[in-house]
C-alpha cells in the first residue's frame, strides 16, 4: 500500500489491490478505536456499464390461431403474370397477417457480462436442472423428483 504502517505496532497490515491507475493521496489516520488505522486514498475507478442492445421479437404465444386461420383463408387468390409477382404476393400476404396478430416489438435489453468460470458445460448442466425441476413441478411424480435430486 505504501510506506506508512497501518497497525498501531508499526506493521503494514492493510492492502489495496487495484488494476487501475496508481493510488494518490494516501493518508493514514489513527482514530484510537482499533489497533488498525483508517486509510484514505484516491484512485480512478473504471465504471463498467453493461452493454445494451435492441432486439426485435414477436409474441407468438398470444396469437389466436382460430382468428389467424380465418384471416389466412381470406387471402384472395389472384392471377399473376410472372413468378416474381406470385412470390411477392405470397411473401407479403402471410407476413402482413402475422404483423396483425403478432406485431414486431422492439425492446432494449441489458446483457450481463459472463464470468470466466461459467462455462458452456456448466450452462448445459444448469439448463438440464431447470428442465428436471419443471418436470417435478408439473407432474409431482416420484421418478421426476428422484431424477432432479440425483442431478444435484
Amino acid at each position: 500500500m505504501g510506506d506508512v504502517p497501518t497497525h498501531n505496532r508499526g506493521h503494514k497490515l492493510d492492502l489495496v489491490i487495484t488494476d487501475t491507475a496508481p493510488i494518490k493521496n494516501l493518508l493514514v489516520y489513527d482514530l484510537g478505536v482499533s489497533d488498525h488505522k483508517a486509510n484514505s486514498l484516491e484512485s480512478k475507478l473504471s465504471h463498467h456499464t453493461k452493454p445494451k442492445r435492441q432486439i426485435d421479437f414477436r409474441n407468438l404465444k398470444k396469437i389466436n390461431l382460430d382468428y389467424m386461420t380465418l384471416d389466412l383463408q381470406q387471402i384472395p387468390s389472384a392471377k399473376f403474370t410472372s413468378a416474381n409477382e406470385k412470390v411477392d404476393f405470397y411473401n407479403k400476404s402471410p407476413s402482413s397477417i402475422l404483423d396483425l396478430h403478432a406485431p414486431v416489438k422492439t425492446q432494449t435489453v441489458t446483457f450481463s457480462r459472463s464470468v470466466p468460470w461459467f462455462t458452456s458445460d456448466l450452462r448445459k448442466k444448469k439448463a438440464a436442472g431447470c428442465v428436471l425441476e419443471r418436470h417435478v413441478a408439473q407432474t409431482g411424480l416420484t421418478v421426476h423428483r428422484m431424477a432432479y435430486q440425483e442431478h444435484h
